[in-house]
């Protein structure tokens, strides 16, 4: 949905809102609630990217610092569309999973360091422990 005056946004919420309503509280109601949540978020994120006359990279660049703040994500993220490694341009998902591997280890090494500041050893289990241990003493030359 892009509407294209706000009349229709509000319209288009109101209908969503009765459809949700309608749709009662059990499975059918709770799936209803996720979808309602969503056709709002979509149709008011395309009216504010129309109406401010967004290029598509800003519209990009928004949606997904939009997808990073509702995830709650702080650090370095990525996200893969399996489809785009049917091609060889794209290399293999296994080569992007080495590369981001590379890339976030002084991110990861620095975010463990402070994970480890803060929670004292017995404060998190022993295995969480040891993998900081091993993030932290990575360097930008060891990506393993």
């Amino acid at each position: 949905m892009s509407p294209e005056t706000l009349e229709t946004l509000v319209a288009y919420i109101e209908e969503q809102r009765a459809a949700v309503r309608a749709a009662g509280t059990g499975k059918e109601g709770y799936n209803a609630a996720a979808e309602y949540a969503k056709n709002i978020a979509e149709a008011a994120f395309n009216f504010a990217s129309s109406d401010a006359g967004l290029s598509g990279f800003q519209a990009g660049w928004a949606s997904l610092h939009l997808f990073a703040k509702l995830r709650g994500v702080e650090g370095p993220m990525a996200v893969l569309e399996a489809e785009r490694f049917l091609y060889p341009q794209h290399g293999t998902v296994f080569h992007m999973a080495g590369k981001l591997n590379e890339d976030w280890t002084p991110w990861l090494a620095k975010e463990a360091r402070r994970l480890m500041a803060e929670h004292p050893e017995r404060g998190v289990a022993a295995e969480v422990w040891a993998h900081w241990e091993r993030l932290a003493a990575r360097d930008a030359g060891d990506a393993s």
